[in-house]
Protein backbone atom coordinates (compact mmCIF):
# COMPACT_ATOMS: atom_id res chain seq x y z
CA UNK A 1 0.00 0.00 0.00
CA UNK A 2 1.50 3.71 -0.71
CA UNK A 3 1.48 5.13 2.98
CA UNK A 4 2.84 8.47 2.05
CA UNK A 5 0.28 10.91 3.31
CA UNK A 6 1.05 14.47 1.08
CA UNK A 7 2.14 17.25 3.14
CA UNK A 8 1.18 20.89 2.52
CA UNK A 9 2.38 23.17 5.09
CA UNK A 10 0.67 26.42 3.17
CA UNK A 11 -1.95 25.62 5.13
CA UNK A 12 -4.09 28.65 3.00
CA UNK A 13 -4.73 25.43 0.56
CA UNK A 14 -5.86 23.19 2.86
CA UNK A 15 -10.19 22.39 3.40
CA UNK A 16 -12.02 19.87 5.34
CA UNK A 17 -15.18 17.74 5.63
CA UNK A 18 -16.20 15.93 9.09
CA UNK A 19 -18.67 13.30 8.81
CA UNK A 20 -19.12 11.55 12.05
CA UNK A 21 -17.56 14.11 14.04
CA UNK A 22 -19.49 17.16 12.69
CA UNK A 23 -18.36 20.52 13.06
CA UNK A 24 -20.67 23.24 13.44
CA UNK A 25 -20.94 25.60 10.44
CA UNK A 26 -18.58 28.49 11.39
CA UNK A 27 -19.90 31.66 10.84
CA UNK A 28 -18.64 33.13 7.44
CA UNK A 29 -17.95 36.84 7.40
CA UNK A 30 -20.33 38.98 5.80
CA UNK A 31 -19.63 38.65 2.27
CA UNK A 32 -19.93 36.75 -1.20
CA UNK A 33 -18.78 33.64 1.37
CA UNK A 34 -22.49 34.11 2.61
CA UNK A 35 -24.16 33.60 -0.80
CA UNK A 36 -21.99 30.64 -1.98
CA UNK A 37 -23.08 28.31 1.18
CA UNK A 38 -25.64 26.22 0.23
CA UNK A 39 -26.55 22.92 -2.40
CA UNK A 40 -26.43 23.16 -5.58
CA UNK A 41 -27.72 20.54 -8.34
CA UNK A 42 -29.09 19.78 -11.83
CA UNK A 43 -31.98 17.68 -9.68
CA UNK A 44 -30.79 14.43 -11.28
CA UNK A 45 -27.14 13.62 -12.01
CA UNK A 46 -25.33 16.28 -10.04
CA UNK A 47 -24.54 18.03 -7.15
CA UNK A 48 -22.65 19.71 -4.34
CA UNK A 49 -22.56 21.53 -1.77
CA UNK A 50 -20.30 24.53 -0.46
CA UNK A 51 -19.65 24.67 3.16
CA UNK A 52 -17.58 27.31 5.39
CA UNK A 53 -15.16 25.82 8.00
CA UNK A 54 -11.49 26.40 9.21
CA UNK A 55 -11.79 29.73 7.90
CA UNK A 56 -12.03 28.69 4.53
CA UNK A 57 -14.55 28.24 1.65
CA UNK A 58 -14.77 25.01 -0.02
CA UNK A 59 -16.42 22.67 -2.47
CA UNK A 60 -17.90 19.67 -1.30
CA UNK A 61 -18.77 17.51 -4.93
CA UNK A 62 -20.85 13.91 -4.40
CA UNK A 63 -19.51 11.88 -7.23
CA UNK A 64 -15.58 13.10 -7.28
CA UNK A 65 -12.94 12.83 -5.06
CA UNK A 66 -10.85 15.91 -3.54
CA UNK A 67 -11.02 18.69 -2.08
CA UNK A 68 -12.07 22.14 -3.56
CA UNK A 69 -11.12 25.41 -2.17
CA UNK A 70 -12.87 28.60 -3.43
CA UNK A 71 -10.70 31.61 -3.25
CA UNK A 72 -13.03 34.51 -3.15
CA UNK A 73 -10.41 37.27 -3.27
CA UNK A 74 -11.88 38.92 -6.34
CA UNK A 75 -15.56 38.17 -6.41
CA UNK A 76 -16.22 38.63 -10.12
CA UNK A 77 -13.49 36.10 -10.61
CA UNK A 78 -13.97 33.08 -8.54
CA UNK A 79 -10.87 30.43 -8.27
CA UNK A 80 -11.75 26.82 -7.44
CA UNK A 81 -7.60 25.22 -6.41
CA UNK A 82 -7.91 21.53 -6.17
CA UNK A 83 -5.40 20.78 -3.39
CA UNK A 84 -3.63 17.59 -4.04
CA UNK A 85 -2.95 18.00 -8.01
CA UNK A 86 -2.67 21.82 -7.66
CA UNK A 87 -5.07 22.40 -10.01
CA UNK A 88 -7.00 25.63 -10.82
CA UNK A 89 -9.74 26.52 -12.91
CA UNK A 90 -12.85 29.10 -12.60
CA UNK A 91 -16.16 28.86 -10.63
CA UNK A 92 -18.91 31.00 -12.97
CA UNK A 93 -21.75 31.93 -11.41
CA UNK A 94 -24.79 33.61 -12.21
CA UNK A 95 -26.88 36.03 -9.59
CA UNK A 96 -30.16 37.58 -10.17
CA UNK A 97 -30.91 41.89 -10.34
CA UNK A 98 -30.29 41.99 -6.31
CA UNK A 99 -27.26 40.26 -6.31
CA UNK A 100 -28.46 36.44 -5.24
CA UNK A 101 -26.53 33.86 -6.83
CA UNK A 102 -28.95 31.76 -8.10
CA UNK A 103 -26.06 28.94 -9.99
CA UNK A 104 -23.02 27.93 -10.51
CA UNK A 105 -21.11 26.13 -13.77
CA UNK A 106 -19.42 23.00 -12.27
CA UNK A 107 -17.53 20.37 -14.24
CA UNK A 108 -19.44 21.88 -17.54
CA UNK A 109 -23.06 21.83 -16.39
CA UNK A 110 -25.39 24.51 -14.84
CA UNK A 111 -26.49 23.60 -11.20
CA UNK A 112 -28.48 25.92 -9.38
CA UNK A 113 -28.97 26.51 -5.97
CA UNK A 114 -31.73 24.72 -3.60
CA UNK A 115 -33.96 27.28 -2.22
CA UNK A 116 -36.61 24.62 -0.69
CA UNK A 117 -36.35 21.33 1.53
CA UNK A 118 -37.95 19.55 -0.99
CA UNK A 119 -35.66 16.75 -2.28
CA UNK A 120 -34.47 16.43 -5.73
CA UNK A 121 -33.89 12.90 -7.42
CA UNK A 122 -30.33 12.83 -6.99
CA UNK A 123 -30.59 13.62 -2.85
CA UNK A 124 -32.77 10.14 -3.15
CA UNK A 125 -29.74 8.78 -5.24
CA UNK A 126 -27.54 9.33 -2.64
CA UNK A 127 -29.74 8.97 0.44
CA UNK A 128 -30.70 5.50 1.97
CA UNK A 129 -34.40 5.63 0.78
CA UNK A 130 -33.30 2.89 -2.02
CA UNK A 131 -36.95 1.98 -3.37
CA UNK A 132 -37.89 5.64 -3.80
CA UNK A 133 -34.96 6.56 -5.84
CA UNK A 134 -35.32 3.87 -8.36
CA UNK A 135 -38.68 4.29 -8.59
CA UNK A 136 -38.45 8.14 -8.87
CA UNK A 137 -35.69 8.15 -11.57
CA UNK A 138 -38.04 5.65 -13.67
CA UNK A 139 -41.13 7.85 -13.96
CA UNK A 140 -38.54 10.56 -15.31
CA UNK A 141 -36.77 8.79 -17.48
CA UNK A 142 -37.33 11.01 -20.53
CA UNK A 143 -35.16 13.57 -18.53
CA UNK A 144 -32.24 11.44 -17.62
CA UNK A 145 -29.07 11.48 -19.11
CA UNK A 146 -28.13 7.78 -18.74
CA UNK A 147 -24.74 7.76 -19.95
CA UNK A 148 -23.46 10.30 -17.60
CA UNK A 149 -25.05 8.04 -14.91
CA UNK A 150 -23.54 4.82 -16.56
CA UNK A 151 -20.01 7.09 -15.70
CA UNK A 152 -20.63 7.96 -12.42
CA UNK A 153 -21.89 4.07 -11.42
CA UNK A 154 -18.10 3.22 -13.23
CA UNK A 155 -16.62 5.60 -11.22
CA UNK A 156 -18.22 5.21 -7.54
CA UNK A 157 -17.22 1.45 -8.46
CA UNK A 158 -13.55 2.28 -9.40
CA UNK A 159 -13.13 5.23 -6.01
CA UNK A 160 -15.61 6.04 -3.77
CA UNK A 161 -16.02 2.94 -2.03
CA UNK A 162 -18.73 4.37 0.83
CA UNK A 163 -20.91 5.52 -1.99
CA UNK A 164 -21.95 1.85 -3.42
CA UNK A 165 -25.14 1.41 -2.73
CA UNK A 166 -25.61 4.68 -5.24
CA UNK A 167 -23.91 2.55 -7.25
CA UNK A 168 -26.62 -0.24 -6.82
CA UNK A 169 -29.17 1.91 -7.56
CA UNK A 170 -27.86 3.36 -10.56
CA UNK A 171 -27.07 0.27 -12.59
CA UNK A 172 -30.44 -0.85 -11.52
CA UNK A 173 -32.18 2.16 -13.00
CA UNK A 174 -29.82 1.21 -15.86
CA UNK A 175 -30.88 -2.12 -16.70
CA UNK A 176 -34.58 -1.48 -16.03
CA UNK A 177 -34.42 1.05 -18.99
CA UNK A 178 -32.20 -0.88 -20.71
CA UNK A 179 -32.43 -4.78 -19.81
CA UNK A 180 -30.37 -5.65 -22.21
CA UNK A 181 -27.05 -3.75 -21.71
CA UNK A 182 -24.85 -6.21 -20.61
CA UNK A 183 -22.36 -3.80 -19.28
CA UNK A 184 -25.32 -2.20 -17.09
CA UNK A 185 -25.54 -6.30 -15.62
CA UNK A 186 -21.95 -6.43 -15.43
CA UNK A 187 -21.45 -3.41 -13.21
CA UNK A 188 -24.42 -4.18 -11.28
CA UNK A 189 -23.15 -7.65 -10.45
CA UNK A 190 -19.93 -5.33 -9.31
CA UNK A 191 -21.94 -3.57 -7.11
CA UNK A 192 -23.72 -6.87 -5.55
CA UNK A 193 -20.11 -8.32 -5.30
CA UNK A 194 -18.79 -5.61 -3.35
CA UNK A 195 -22.15 -5.31 -1.28
CA UNK A 196 -21.50 -8.77 -0.31
CA UNK A 197 -24.82 -10.03 -2.58
CA UNK A 198 -23.66 -12.76 -3.65
CA UNK A 199 -26.19 -14.66 -5.29
CA UNK A 200 -27.78 -11.43 -6.56
CA UNK A 201 -24.24 -10.73 -8.37
CA UNK A 202 -23.75 -14.84 -9.50
CA UNK A 203 -27.49 -13.63 -11.05
CA UNK A 204 -26.41 -10.34 -12.64
CA UNK A 205 -23.09 -11.97 -13.97
CA UNK A 206 -24.81 -14.41 -15.77
CA UNK A 207 -27.08 -12.06 -17.37
CA UNK A 208 -24.47 -9.75 -18.72
CA UNK A 209 -22.89 -13.12 -20.11
CA UNK A 210 -26.40 -14.22 -21.78
CA UNK A 211 -26.65 -10.68 -23.10
CA UNK A 212 -23.02 -11.34 -24.81
CA UNK A 213 -20.69 -9.75 -22.08
CA UNK A 214 -17.36 -8.58 -23.11
CA UNK A 215 -16.26 -8.80 -19.55
CA UNK A 216 -16.42 -13.12 -19.95
CA UNK A 217 -12.65 -13.55 -18.38
CA UNK A 218 -13.56 -10.95 -15.71
CA UNK A 219 -17.08 -12.53 -14.85
CA UNK A 220 -15.24 -16.16 -14.92
CA UNK A 221 -13.21 -14.85 -12.22
CA UNK A 222 -16.19 -14.05 -10.02
CA UNK A 223 -18.25 -16.68 -10.59
CA UNK A 224 -15.50 -19.01 -9.45
CA UNK A 225 -15.41 -16.99 -5.92
CA UNK A 226 -18.32 -16.82 -6.06
CA UNK A 227 -18.71 -20.65 -6.39
CA UNK A 228 -15.61 -21.66 -3.85
CA UNK A 229 -13.85 -23.02 -6.66
CA UNK A 230 -10.44 -21.58 -5.52
CA UNK A 231 -8.16 -24.06 -4.80
CA UNK A 232 -5.43 -23.87 -2.63
CA UNK A 233 -2.97 -24.66 -4.63
CA UNK A 234 0.48 -23.33 -3.23
CA UNK A 235 -0.44 -24.85 0.24
CA UNK A 236 -2.25 -27.14 0.63
CA UNK A 237 -0.76 -28.21 3.84
CA UNK A 238 -2.04 -24.93 5.44
CA UNK A 239 -6.19 -24.42 6.31
CA UNK A 240 -7.02 -21.03 5.37
CA UNK A 241 -10.35 -21.30 7.04
CA UNK A 242 -8.59 -21.81 10.90
CA UNK A 243 -5.79 -19.14 9.83
CA UNK A 244 -8.45 -16.26 8.90
CA UNK A 245 -10.98 -17.10 12.29
CA UNK A 246 -11.83 -14.65 14.64
CA UNK A 247 -9.14 -15.23 17.46
CA UNK A 248 -9.62 -16.97 20.83
CA UNK A 249 -9.63 -16.08 24.02
CA UNK A 250 -6.60 -17.83 24.81
CA UNK A 251 -4.79 -16.82 22.01
CA UNK A 252 -5.00 -13.20 22.92
CA UNK A 253 -4.03 -14.15 26.21
CA UNK A 254 -1.15 -15.83 25.11
CA UNK A 255 -0.05 -13.19 22.84
CA UNK A 256 -0.27 -10.65 25.76
CA UNK A 257 1.80 -13.09 27.77
CA UNK A 258 4.16 -13.96 24.80
CA UNK A 259 4.90 -10.17 24.32
CA UNK A 260 5.55 -9.70 28.36
CA UNK A 261 7.91 -12.61 28.27
CA UNK A 262 9.90 -12.37 25.64
CA UNK A 263 10.57 -9.37 25.09
CA UNK A 264 13.19 -7.16 26.47
CA UNK A 265 14.27 -4.13 24.87
CA UNK A 266 17.17 -2.48 24.85
CA UNK A 267 18.27 0.26 26.83
CA UNK A 268 21.80 1.58 25.82
CA UNK A 269 22.98 3.04 22.46
CA UNK A 270 25.39 4.73 20.59
CA UNK A 271 25.83 8.24 19.12
CA UNK A 272 26.40 8.02 15.17
CA UNK A 273 25.48 11.76 14.47
CA UNK A 274 25.12 14.73 16.42
CA UNK A 275 24.64 18.05 14.43
CA UNK A 276 22.28 21.33 14.06
CA UNK A 277 19.19 20.98 12.45
CA UNK A 278 16.84 23.67 11.89
CA UNK A 279 14.15 22.45 9.57
CA UNK A 280 10.00 21.93 9.14
CA UNK A 281 8.97 24.08 11.88
CA UNK A 282 12.33 22.38 14.36
CA UNK A 283 15.13 23.96 15.83
CA UNK A 284 17.54 22.49 17.67
CA UNK A 285 19.90 19.14 17.68
CA UNK A 286 19.44 15.88 15.86
CA UNK A 287 21.18 12.74 17.03
CA UNK A 288 21.19 9.38 15.43
CA UNK A 289 21.78 6.35 17.52
CA UNK A 290 22.97 2.76 17.19
CA UNK A 291 21.44 -0.11 18.92
CA UNK A 292 22.14 -3.69 19.71
CA UNK A 293 18.74 -5.54 19.20
CA UNK A 294 19.81 -9.71 19.49
CA UNK A 295 22.89 -8.77 17.53
CA UNK A 296 21.60 -6.80 14.98
CA UNK A 297 22.18 -3.27 14.55
CA UNK A 298 19.36 -1.11 14.33
CA UNK A 299 19.09 2.94 14.02
CA UNK A 300 16.93 5.68 15.45
CA UNK A 301 17.03 8.99 15.40
CA UNK A 302 15.85 11.79 18.50
CA UNK A 303 15.55 15.75 17.74
CA UNK A 304 16.19 17.05 20.94
CA UNK A 305 15.08 21.39 20.68
CA UNK A 306 16.42 24.32 21.69
CA UNK A 307 14.28 25.75 24.48
CA UNK A 308 15.45 27.63 27.52
CA UNK A 309 12.13 27.84 29.13
CA UNK A 310 11.61 24.20 29.87
CA UNK A 311 13.56 21.22 31.70
CA UNK A 312 11.42 18.43 31.23
CA UNK A 313 9.83 17.88 27.58
CA UNK A 314 6.60 16.19 26.28
CA UNK A 315 7.76 13.56 23.54
CA UNK A 316 6.51 12.42 20.26
CA UNK A 317 7.68 8.98 18.79
CA UNK A 318 6.65 9.34 15.14
CA UNK A 319 6.21 6.21 13.44
CA UNK A 320 6.44 5.70 9.41
CA UNK A 321 4.42 3.68 6.86
CA UNK A 322 5.34 1.09 4.69
CA UNK A 323 5.30 0.29 0.99
CA UNK A 324 6.04 -2.83 -1.29
CA UNK A 325 9.81 -1.42 -1.88
CA UNK A 326 10.26 -0.83 1.97
CA UNK A 327 11.14 2.85 1.23
CA UNK A 328 13.38 4.65 3.99
CA UNK A 329 13.35 7.60 5.53
CA UNK A 330 14.58 10.91 5.23
CA UNK A 331 15.48 12.80 8.04
CA UNK A 332 15.48 16.10 6.25
CA UNK A 333 11.48 16.16 6.07
CA UNK A 334 11.20 14.92 9.90
CA UNK A 335 9.84 15.24 12.07
CA UNK A 336 6.46 15.53 10.32
CA UNK A 337 4.24 16.57 13.62
CA UNK A 338 6.86 19.69 13.87
CA UNK A 339 5.74 21.43 10.94
CA UNK A 340 1.98 21.19 11.98
CA UNK A 341 2.36 22.30 15.97
CA UNK A 342 3.49 25.90 14.46
CA UNK A 343 4.74 27.85 17.36
CA UNK A 344 4.63 25.43 19.84
CA UNK A 345 6.86 22.76 17.70
CA UNK A 346 10.00 23.39 19.68
CA UNK A 347 8.09 22.59 23.10
CA UNK A 348 8.44 18.64 22.36
CA UNK A 349 11.18 16.20 21.72
CA UNK A 350 10.39 13.95 18.75
CA UNK A 351 11.97 10.38 18.81
CA UNK A 352 11.86 8.26 15.47
CA UNK A 353 12.72 4.86 15.30
CA UNK A 354 13.91 3.40 12.13
CA UNK A 355 13.34 -0.27 11.29
CA UNK A 356 14.39 -3.66 10.51
CA UNK A 357 15.81 -3.90 6.98
CA UNK A 358 15.19 -0.36 5.84
CA UNK A 359 17.55 2.92 5.65
CA UNK A 360 17.31 6.43 7.41
CA UNK A 361 19.48 8.67 5.62
CA UNK A 362 20.22 12.37 6.61
CA UNK A 363 22.04 14.38 3.87
CA UNK A 364 24.91 11.98 2.40
CA UNK A 365 24.66 9.69 5.46
CA UNK A 366 22.95 6.56 5.30
CA UNK A 367 22.09 3.94 8.52
CA UNK A 368 20.57 0.81 7.29
CA UNK A 369 19.27 -1.48 9.86
CA UNK A 370 19.68 -5.18 9.91
CA UNK A 371 17.17 -7.56 9.71
CA UNK A 372 14.20 -8.49 7.39
CA UNK A 373 12.29 -5.71 6.30
CA UNK A 374 9.36 -7.75 5.68
CA UNK A 375 8.85 -8.37 8.96
CA UNK A 376 7.01 -4.81 8.86
CA UNK A 377 4.19 -5.15 11.77
CA UNK A 378 4.83 -6.71 14.52
CA UNK A 379 8.86 -6.60 13.93
CA UNK A 380 8.67 -3.12 13.19
CA UNK A 381 6.99 -2.34 16.23
CA UNK A 382 9.52 -4.17 18.61
CA UNK A 383 12.20 -2.25 17.13
CA UNK A 384 9.51 1.10 17.94
CA UNK A 385 9.24 0.28 21.54
CA UNK A 386 13.12 -0.95 21.30
CA UNK A 387 14.28 2.58 20.33
CA UNK A 388 12.11 4.20 22.38
CA UNK A 389 13.88 2.65 25.24
CA UNK A 390 16.97 3.26 24.49
CA UNK A 391 16.03 7.34 23.48
CA UNK A 392 14.42 6.79 27.00
CA UNK A 393 17.64 6.00 28.82
CA UNK A 394 19.35 8.43 26.56
CA UNK A 395 17.51 11.35 27.69
CA UNK A 396 16.76 10.54 31.30
CA UNK A 397 15.51 13.58 33.12
CA UNK A 398 14.90 15.64 30.08
CA UNK A 399 11.31 13.72 29.18
CA UNK A 400 8.30 14.56 31.09
CA UNK A 401 6.79 10.93 30.97
CA UNK A 402 3.56 12.46 31.99
CA UNK A 403 3.20 13.43 28.21
CA UNK A 404 4.44 10.94 25.67
CA UNK A 405 2.42 10.46 22.30
CA UNK A 406 2.52 7.46 20.07
CA UNK A 407 1.95 8.70 16.07
CA UNK A 408 1.93 7.39 12.97
CA UNK A 409 0.05 6.75 9.91
CA UNK A 410 -0.81 3.88 7.83
CA UNK A 411 1.50 1.00 8.82
CA UNK A 412 2.50 3.54 11.57
CA UNK A 413 -0.64 3.95 12.70
CA UNK A 414 -0.97 0.04 13.31
CA UNK A 415 2.91 0.27 15.04
CA UNK A 416 1.31 3.74 17.43
CA UNK A 417 -1.69 1.61 18.59
CA UNK A 418 0.13 -1.92 19.45
CA UNK A 419 2.79 0.31 20.99
CA UNK A 420 0.29 2.28 23.05
CA UNK A 421 -1.44 -0.94 24.21
CA UNK A 422 2.45 -2.81 24.86
CA UNK A 423 3.86 0.12 26.82
CA UNK A 424 2.31 1.98 29.70
CA UNK A 425 4.76 5.02 29.31
CA UNK A 426 2.71 6.42 26.09
CA UNK A 427 -0.56 8.33 27.72
CA UNK A 428 -1.92 9.16 24.18
CA UNK A 429 -1.97 7.54 20.75
CA UNK A 430 -2.56 9.04 17.59
CA UNK A 431 -3.59 7.34 14.73
CA UNK A 432 -4.02 8.09 10.89
CA UNK A 433 -5.52 5.60 8.61
CA UNK A 434 -3.87 2.69 10.43
CA UNK A 435 -5.41 -0.86 9.77
CA UNK A 436 -6.71 -2.50 13.27
CA UNK A 437 -7.55 -6.30 12.28
CA UNK A 438 -5.86 -8.42 9.67
CA UNK A 439 -8.34 -11.37 9.92
CA UNK A 440 -11.55 -9.59 9.23
CA UNK A 441 -11.38 -5.44 8.29
CA UNK A 442 -8.75 -5.52 5.03
CA UNK A 443 -10.82 -6.92 2.43
CA UNK A 444 -10.90 -5.44 -1.13
CA UNK A 445 -13.53 -2.76 -1.96
CA UNK A 446 -14.82 -5.13 -4.61
CA UNK A 447 -16.00 -7.68 -2.39
CA UNK A 448 -13.36 -10.42 -2.24
CA UNK A 449 -12.24 -11.15 0.77
CA UNK A 450 -8.50 -11.21 2.08
CA UNK A 451 -8.58 -15.07 2.63
CA UNK A 452 -9.67 -15.30 -1.14
CA UNK A 453 -7.03 -12.77 -2.57
CA UNK A 454 -3.98 -14.83 -0.76
CA UNK A 455 -5.26 -18.24 -1.79
CA UNK A 456 -5.34 -16.80 -5.66
CA UNK A 457 -2.25 -14.88 -4.77
CA UNK A 458 -0.46 -17.47 -3.43
CA UNK A 459 -1.86 -19.72 -6.55
CA UNK A 460 -0.14 -17.12 -9.35
CA UNK A 461 2.70 -16.23 -7.56
CA UNK A 462 2.11 -12.29 -7.39
CA UNK A 463 4.28 -9.61 -6.32
CA UNK A 464 3.88 -7.15 -3.76
CA UNK A 465 3.93 -4.87 -6.02
CA UNK A 466 1.07 -6.34 -7.45
CA UNK A 467 -0.96 -4.47 -4.05
CA UNK A 468 -2.42 -5.58 -0.32
CA UNK A 469 -2.71 -9.39 -1.13
CA UNK A 470 1.09 -9.60 -2.73
CA UNK A 471 2.21 -6.96 -0.02
CA UNK A 472 0.43 -9.79 2.66
CA UNK A 473 1.94 -12.44 1.47
CA UNK A 474 5.44 -11.03 1.80
CA UNK A 475 4.78 -9.60 5.08
CA UNK A 476 3.01 -12.79 6.58
CA UNK A 477 3.81 -15.51 4.82
CA UNK A 478 7.70 -15.15 4.40
CA UNK A 479 10.35 -15.11 6.82
CA UNK A 480 13.58 -16.26 5.37
CA UNK A 481 11.76 -18.84 3.21
CA UNK A 482 9.82 -20.93 5.89
CA UNK A 483 5.64 -21.56 5.96
CA UNK A 484 4.43 -21.91 9.38
CA UNK A 485 1.13 -21.66 10.09
CA UNK A 486 1.17 -21.34 13.42
CA UNK A 487 3.52 -18.41 13.19
CA UNK A 488 2.03 -16.57 9.96
CA UNK A 489 -1.52 -17.12 12.69
CA UNK A 490 0.48 -15.26 15.20
CA UNK A 491 1.43 -12.63 13.22
CA UNK A 492 -2.03 -11.84 11.92
CA UNK A 493 -3.49 -11.49 15.26
CA UNK A 494 -0.39 -9.49 17.05
CA UNK A 495 -0.73 -6.88 14.01
CA UNK A 496 -4.42 -6.26 14.81
CA UNK A 497 -5.10 -3.52 17.47
CA UNK A 498 -8.48 -4.42 16.92
CA UNK A 499 -7.89 -7.69 20.01
CA UNK A 500 -5.93 -5.63 22.65
CA UNK A 501 -8.35 -2.47 22.59
CA UNK A 502 -8.81 -2.49 26.36
CA UNK A 503 -4.82 -2.14 26.70
CA UNK A 504 -4.75 1.19 24.70
CA UNK A 505 -4.73 4.40 26.70
CA UNK A 506 -7.96 6.74 26.59
CA UNK A 507 -6.33 9.96 25.21
CA UNK A 508 -6.80 8.33 21.67
CA UNK A 509 -7.20 9.87 18.46
CA UNK A 510 -7.88 8.39 14.66
CA UNK A 511 -8.45 9.98 11.40
CA UNK A 512 -9.54 7.84 8.25
CA UNK A 513 -10.17 8.34 4.73
CA UNK A 514 -14.52 7.29 3.47
CA UNK A 515 -12.93 6.54 0.08
CA UNK A 516 -9.97 4.76 1.30
CA UNK A 517 -9.29 1.72 -1.04
CA UNK A 518 -6.31 0.40 1.26
CA UNK A 519 -7.22 0.65 4.35
CA UNK A 520 -10.87 0.87 4.21
CA UNK A 521 -12.90 3.41 6.40
CA UNK A 522 -14.60 0.33 8.22
CA UNK A 523 -11.44 -0.18 10.19
CA UNK A 524 -12.44 3.35 11.59
CA UNK A 525 -16.05 2.40 12.19
CA UNK A 526 -15.09 -0.54 14.36
CA UNK A 527 -12.71 1.10 16.72
CA UNK A 528 -15.71 3.65 17.15
CA UNK A 529 -18.26 0.91 17.94
CA UNK A 530 -16.14 -1.40 20.14
CA UNK A 531 -14.58 1.70 22.15
CA UNK A 532 -17.91 2.91 22.82
CA UNK A 533 -19.63 -0.76 23.21
CA UNK A 534 -16.31 -1.73 26.04
CA UNK A 535 -17.51 1.94 27.89
CA UNK A 536 -14.61 3.15 27.59
CA UNK A 537 -14.10 6.88 28.48
CA UNK A 538 -15.16 9.12 25.44
CA UNK A 539 -13.95 12.44 26.76
CA UNK A 540 -10.80 11.96 24.90
CA UNK A 541 -11.19 9.88 22.53
CA UNK A 542 -11.58 12.07 19.12
CA UNK A 543 -12.54 10.43 15.72
CA UNK A 544 -13.01 11.76 12.34
CA UNK A 545 -14.08 10.18 9.30
CA UNK A 546 -12.38 12.65 6.06
CA UNK A 547 -14.86 12.40 3.22
CA UNK A 548 -14.52 12.59 -0.70
CA UNK A 549 -10.91 11.26 0.88
CA UNK A 550 -8.79 8.00 0.59
CA UNK A 551 -5.38 6.93 2.33
CA UNK A 552 -4.15 10.51 1.88
CA UNK A 553 -5.99 12.12 4.35
CA UNK A 554 -7.47 15.33 3.80
CA UNK A 555 -4.42 17.43 5.36
CA UNK A 556 -6.00 20.64 6.22
CA UNK A 557 -8.50 18.24 8.45
CA UNK A 558 -5.99 16.09 9.84
CA UNK A 559 -3.54 18.85 10.90
CA UNK A 560 -5.69 21.22 12.76
CA UNK A 561 -7.28 18.70 14.17
CA UNK A 562 -4.28 16.97 15.37
CA UNK A 563 -2.62 19.51 16.47
CA UNK A 564 -5.60 21.16 18.72
CA UNK A 565 -5.59 17.73 20.46
CA UNK A 566 -1.90 17.60 21.33
CA UNK A 567 -2.01 21.15 22.64
CA UNK A 568 -5.53 20.39 24.23
CA UNK A 569 -3.76 17.27 26.12
CA UNK A 570 -0.62 18.75 26.72
CA UNK A 571 -0.80 23.09 27.54
CA UNK A 572 -4.45 23.45 28.67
Amino acid sequence: MNCKIILFFLLGFFIAKKSVCQIPQEKAPDTIINQLIGTYTDGYTSILRIEYKYDKLFIIPSFKKGIYLIDTSNPNDLMVTEIFSETTKPLPYNYDAHGNILSLYWEGINLFKKKTKNLQLIELLISNDHTSAVEQYLKHRNKLNVDRLFSIGIFILDSLPSQIETAQEIFEIITTLQPKNADGFYHLARTYMSLKKRELAKSAFQRSIQLGSKYKMQISYYLSIINSDVPNLKYPSIDFNKLFSLPRASEIKAIKENWKRNFNPPSEGIIELDTLFNENGFKGRIKVLSYDQDGEIKYGAIFVPENDKLNKFPAIVEAKGIDWQYSGLDLSYRPKLAGYLGEEANSFIYIIPSVRGETMTFLDKIFKSDGLPNNGWVGATEDYLSFFNVAYNYLGDKLDMSRIIAFGDSRGGTVAMLAGIRDKRFNSVINWTGPIDWVNYMDGANGITLKEQVILGLNKGIMPESGTPGQFIDWYFYKGGDINQELIRYKIIASSPLYFLDELPNNFMIHYGKEDLQVPVQNGYRLVDEWIKAKRDTSNFKFFFHENIGHNLNPYEAIIETRKFILKNYFE
